[in-house]
């Protein structure tokens, strides 16, 4: 293959071909996997699922009543989009959700500079008003705003994209999750490209409302450098409330997806499995085929492994097993019953193990019996099924004492008798040494690791938002400096100023959270996907969240309240 070549699976090192001798040849329903195959220019899929629809009918014809043969439907589907995206929603479904919150975050950054450069073009009225005065045109003075505001946003991307390097680099060192072929994470020309184009155009977008209204300028209090008039005081004070408002809003969409991920990753990690995962040690052990080519060698070497990892000193039992979990997708055939194709039992996991296997693993016994030494050698071939079997197909009668096989009816295996009933285990397939808990934790390494990016996007749109909210009122209490010194000369107390911006404050936010609860409820279905028995409209979440968030925007509101408190009324007075 070509050095670049990239296919799912990633582990793929070698590539045979079919021949009338190979494994397909010989048992084409075990061993095929998939088909591939390219349209031709015009056809479209549904076309060509219609076309395989047919063979399909005159490939399997109907199965006789005692053939367990799962349904077969043919679907043809895009490869690229399927192997780059995992074969399934959650990937793209998680992307989404990250480039949303990456998208909320770049709008509460730049609400909090356009705000920024809001107060400051109200500070240089008197410069901007000297400008126009000597005869520069309006748009010319927008455009030297616009140009600032543009190396500000470049500013700002140079040092993210540092920052993304750096987190490049630690992604890639702690590999938390295993991404497809065909979406590597890499700083390349396009993601490049891609992030200059944003500063510009949030450079553009938010920075051409503060430009534009610099230029509003009544020329004569301007240059007389008068305060700003009645309708420039309320259109500042409308402006700071819908800041609040809309961070906090946005704010608490983040917070909300955050915690829903928190919870459900909570849930899933404290999911009974039905057997014990404290102080249990798993291993594999892989035999090389040219030294155990016989079984009676092989069965040798593991008994011997067995005793001797059970003489290790605090060692409680040992057991084999095929697999660390159950795994596998078998059709499963039940003596003296037959099936029709639509009903056939299939995905039926199983594996072999020793008769330690259940004490060990911890797994309750329901019914009947475990297995014991009676088992081994050429007696009766026995099985042990799970309660969700049990309860499906045998559910109005006992289960044990019924033969079933994993496969056709006329396979060459032998009839397994039921001999017991366990709890049922969650299961998927695992590999190396660690313990059972770090093989569990691996299993939710996806989960964890966007509900961790999630969580920082949250936490980071929750600082923007407390900074942005502080400087607004911040920017709010020095506008207000003489209405203060009026008031507080007038008889109003430090406590009641200060009740005056954390009341006014409070109003705004909770606007904006109301605003943010009506997003969250209209958003949640898209995380609905991603979650673990935890409702996308749970009320304690969305309950606790808001608690956090109102407590962090009235801390953000009590500095500059603060601030209002200690303006002495002479000061002000004078200072206007």
């Amino acid at each position: 293959m070509p050095k670049d070549f990239s296919f799912y699976p990633t582990q793929t090192a070698l590539w045979t071909l079919i021949t009338p001798n190979s494994e397909f040849a010989r048992d084409p329903w075990r061993s095929v996997t998939g088909v591939f195959g390219r349209l031709k220019p015009g056809v479209s899929r549904a076309a060509a699922e219609a076309e395989l629809s047919t063979l399909e009918q005159n490939i399997l014809p109907e199965a006789s009543k005692d053939l367990a043969l799962p349904q077969a439907v043919p679907v043809v589907l895009n490869l690229q989009s399927e192997f780059t995206w995992l074969a399934g929603r959650n990937l793209r479904t998680a992307l989404t959700l990250l480039f949303g919150a990456v998208f909320f975050v770049l709008l509460i950054a730049c609400i909090d500079v356009a705000n920024l450069l809001l107060a400051q073009s109200a500070d240089r009225r008197r410069e901007l008003a000297i400008r126009a005065s000597l005869g520069a045109a309006r748009l010319r003075i927008i455009r030297q705003l616009l140009v600032e505001s543009i190396l500000l946003s470049s500013a700002g991307a140079l040092l993210g994209t540092f920052f993304a390097f750096a987190a490049l680099q630690l992604f890639r060192a702690k590999n938390p999750i295993e991404l497809p072929p065909g979406n590597p994470v890499r700083l390349d020309w396009q993601v490049l490209a891609f992030t200059a184009l944003l500063a510009i155009a949030s450079a553009m977008l938010f920075g051409l409302v503060p430009a534009w209204r610099a230029t509003r300028l009544d020329l004569n209090e301007a240059l007389k450098g008068s305060g700003q008039s009645a309708s420039q005081s309320g259109t500042m004070r409308r402006s700071a409330s819908l800041v609040i408002a809309g961070e906090v809003g946005l704010s608490l969409v983040l917070l909300a997806g955050a915690g829903l991920l928190i919870q459900s990753l909570a849930r899933l990690a404290a999911t009974p499995l039905g057997f014990r995962t404290d102080h249990l040690l798993t291993a594999s052990v892989r035999l090389p085929k040219n030294r155990y080519n016989a079984r009676s060698e092989t069965v040798q070497f593991f008994e011997r492994l067995t005793e001797q990892i059970g003489s290790i000193a605090g060692v409680q039992g040992v057991s084999m097993a095929s697999s660390f979990y159950l795994s596998g997708s078998n059709t499963l055939a039940v003596a003296g019953r037959g099936f029709s194709r639509e009903s056939a039992p299939h995905n039926i996991a199983g594996e072999t193990v020793d008769d330690n296997f259940l004490q060990v693993m911890g797994m309750p016994l329901l019914q009947g019996r475990s297995f014991d030494t009676r088992d081994r050698g050429n007696t009766q071939s026995v099985a042990i099924i799970n309660q969700a079997l049990a309860c499906r197909y045998f559910p109005s009668q006992d289960a044990l004492g019924h033969q079933i096989k994993l496969g056709l009816p006329d396979d060459s295996k032998p009839w397994l008798t039921i001999v017991g009933v366990v709890g049922n285990v969650k299961t998927q397939t695992l590999a190396n040494v660690k313990t059972m808990e770090e093989r569990l934790s691996e299993l939710q390494s996806q989960p964890r690791f966007r509900t961790f990016l999630l969580t920082a996007f949250a936490a980071l749109a929750l600082v923007l938002a407390a900074l942005g909210i502080y400087g607004v009122l911040l920017q709010s209490v020095v506008r207000r400096t003489k209405e203060i010194g009026v008031r507080m000369a007038l008889g109003a107390t430090r406590e009641s100023v200060m009740q005056m911006i954390l009341g006014q404050a409070l109003r705004t936010i909770m606007v904006g959270l109301v605003l943010g609860l009506v997003a969250t409820l209209s958003l949640a279905r898209a995380v609905a996907g991603l979650l673990y028995n935890v409702s996308p409209a749970n009320p304690a979440t969305l309950a606790a969240v808001s608690t956090i968030l109102v407590c962090v925007a009235m801390l953000a509101s009590y500095l500059p309240a603060r601030r209002a408190t200690s303006i002495d009324p002479l000061d002000a007075l004078r200072s206007e």
